[in-house]
Parts: structure tokens; sequence; C-alpha cells
């Protein structure tokens, strides 16, 4: 029997978190920034429709912003996090079984409901999560993930369908129609490089991907790029669903300079507790982790410095005590007194499902209750539970002058009503 996903995916979504909370935003241009303030990383409708472009530093459109009135805050990732919970919370009431592939993106198994008008059910879907989260949502559903995903993405562009494309009840001919129309980068596994060889060969649609002899894309683009097209072919090969990240990368330049070894150890040790809650989270553990430090090139005033390392552990962990003290071991062997830092991060990278392979003498898996303690504890009073060397920090993280309150997670920072 063959599958039937849906795939949702948020509209606009740090925008449209912000909006929840603070209506006067709607239907007015609006802006999310990266960490410190530095570029636009979501922009809503109205904002996309003036030009403004993703990635875009702020100190560049500023000016273009406020010339029409645009709102602008700063990211607030806790705020998203738990608001993208709730939304996944509504989709795990309404199908038997969904798979979260981002913080603002699921798919849906909708096999078992297959005999029911999907069209329907899912803009009762739609329908449910605004009503429970005011969050907006489009839904695509197809025979596959990579139609889900092209379904999904012609819902948001295509105000008449009512935010659900239902690509599942579709004949051959009408999803090729569908297909000649979408360019070939749009399509879901056609990375960069891909994409300019085959537009050296006159492939611009996904439909001509798809007519392409699949000899020609096993040599020239692996397994995964014929499973691709297959999957353009409404044949469900379902490759995506056992994707697992190839690396992780916590990273954040400062509101001040730090000029102390302490201080700096303790701005890494909330990165490795970030980045061991995130393993944590995924099922997923790591060999190797690289640490790098620098001051701001910006300004030639300061002496200049930058330096990175990378360091092997004994074995594949997600313990965030494990991951600190690789941390700080590269940490020692790089940093050097008298200099200003302004940056720095961590990257976690040979990342394996949990319990791919295990020490004679490990330690690391008598840490698990614990961690999965302190992940309830955090999950629920969002930082309270912090390594020790964490409170050498001093909240140097994240200058951010903008951000909305954390109304879902924080009791002091409740909605008012007056």
């Amino acid at each position: 029997m063959s599958k039937v996903y849906g795939l949702v995916d948020c509209n606009n979504f740090f925008v449209s978190c912000e909006r929840v909370f603070d209506p006067k935003l709607r239907n007015i241009p609006t802006v999310v920034l990266s960490n410190n303030d530095g570029c636009i990383v979501a922009r809503s409708q109205e904002a996309k429709a003036l030009g403004v472009k993703m990635g875009e530093p702020l100190f560049k459109a500023k000016d273009f912003l406020n010339k029409h009135n645009a709102e602008v805050r700063s990211s607030n990732y806790s705020l998203y996090a738990d608001m993208s919970r709730r939304v996944m919370s509504v989709l795990e009431e309404m199908v038997p079984e969904i798979e979260i592939y981002s913080i603002d993106e699921a798919f849906l198994d909708l096999t078992s409901l297959r005999y029911r008008d999907l069209t329907m059910y899912a803009k009762q879907i739609k329908d449910s999560v605004y009503r429970c989260t005011g969050i907006p949502v489009s839904i695509g559903v197809a025979k596959t993930k990579t139609l889900a995903k092209i379904g999904n993405h012609i819902a948001k562009k295509n105000l008449t369908l009512n935010g659900v494309m239902d690509m599942n009840i579709m004949s051959v001919k009408q999803i090729d129609g569908i297909l000649k129309n979408i360019p070939v980068e749009d399509v879901w596994g056609i990375g960069f490089r891909s994409y300019n060889k085959l537009r050296s060969m006159g492939v611009e649609s996904a439909y001509n991907f798809k007519t392409l002899n699949e000899s020609w894309i096993r040599s020239q683009m692996g397994i995964n790029g014929w499973k691709v097209q297959q999957e353009l072919g409404n044949l469900d090969c379902n490759f995506h669903h056992n994707d697992i990240r190839k690396s992780l990368v916590v990273s954040r330049s400062f509101s001040g300079y730090i000029e102390h070894f302490n201080e700096l150890s303790g701005v890494l040790a909330r990165f490795s507790h970030s980045a061991g809650e995130s393993l944590r989270e995924e099922g997923v553990e790591a060999k190797y982790l690289s640490v790098y430090i620098r001051t701001n090139y910006y300004n030639q005033n300061h002496k200049q410095y930058m330096n990175s390392i990378t360091v092997e552990l004994e074995e594949h962990t997600n313990s965030s005590s494990v991951i600190l003290a690789g941390v700080l071991q590269g940490l020692k062997k790089i940093y050097k007194d008298g200099f200003k830092y302004r940056k720095a991060g961590i990257s976690i990278f040979d990342i394996k499902p949990e319990g791919y392979q295990l020490g004679m003498f490990t330690n690391a898996r008598k840490l698990d209750p614990v961690f999965e303690v302190v992940d309830s504890v955090n999950r629920k009073w969002k930082g309270s539970i912090k390594l020790g060397r964490e409170l050498f920090s001093q909240n140097k993280i994240s200058a951010k002058e903008l951000v909305s309150p954390n109304y879902t997670s924080s009791w002091t920072e409740l909605l008012s009503v007056h």
C-alpha cells in the first residue's frame, strides 16, 4: 500500500510568533534579526513584498525599513521553541504519526486516513493549529515527501488554495503540469553544486529533472539524486526519514569584550550545555568537537587574534559535561592573555545515533539519567539548571536590544491585560 504524506510548514514562523502576542504587528512589514541583531533572518509577507532580502545586515536595511515604517524584532528563540512545541502537540492530537523535521516543519503520515477527504482534513488541521496557537500554517499532501514539499510551496504562494495543496488526488499528467513550473533549484534535495550542473545542461524545471536519464542521474548525482527523481515520479523512497545532521554549531558574539579565561570558559560552558541538549533531544551522539575564539576584527585599535582547535572525545556522547571537558581541553591550548575576545563558538561533528558505539569502560552512560532530569526541568523552567562553570559567563552572550518577552515560558514575562 502506497503511503500518503502531509507537510505542515508554519508561515513566516518567527514573525508569526511575535504577532501572536503583539497584534499591532499584523499587516505591518516586520522582520526578525539574528543573534546579536546582525542580519535579517525572518520576514513577514509585507516585508517580502517591499523587497527586503533574507540575510541582509540590519545596518544596510535600517533606513529602508524606517522609511516604510517596518517593525524590527530581535530573535527570541525560547519563545519560538515553545510555540513550536505547541504546534507539534496539536498535530500529534490529529494524526497517528508525525516526524518533526525542523522548528517550523513536520511531516504527517496520513496513510491510515487515506480514505477520508484529505483536502478537507488538512484544512481542519490548519484551522486547529491556528485556533490553538495563533500560528498560520500551509500544508502539502502527496504520495512522496518531495512532492508534499512542492505542494506546500504552492499552498503558500497561491492564496486561492486556502493554505492546502492536495497532490495525492492528482493524475500524473496534472502533477507533471505543476512540475514544469517549479524551478529545479526549488526541488528539495537538489544542492547548489547539482543545480549548477543541471542548469548548464538546460535542465531548468522539476519536470526536466524527472525526465532525465536515470543512469546519468545515478552516475552524476548518486543514489540520493536518483531517489529525488523517483519521488518526483510519485514513487515513495522515504529517504529523508532517517536524515541525521552532520554537524551542530553553537556560536555567539558577545555584548561586550571578554578578557579573562574563566569568563570565556563560562560562555563556552553555556554552548556545551546547549549542544548536549540538542544532541539528546535528537537522540544522537558525537565524537569530535572544535572550539574557536576571536577578537573583533572590525576594531583595528585592538590587537587581533583568532584560533581554533579540534578535540577527539573518548567515545560518542551527548553528555553536556563530557562535551564541556573536551571544550575546556581545547580552550586551554588556544587561549592567550592580553586580548579582548568578542566571539566564540563550538562545532560538534561525527554525529551518530545514540548507542552507536560504547567503549568497554564507558562512564558517559552513567550520566544519562542525570541529564534526563536536567532536560526535563529546563524544558519546564527555562535554564533553571546550569553547568557550574556557566556561572562565570556573567550574561555576556548575544546583545539583543529589540527582543520580545518570553510570554509562554516565564512567569515574570506573562502578557499583561489592561
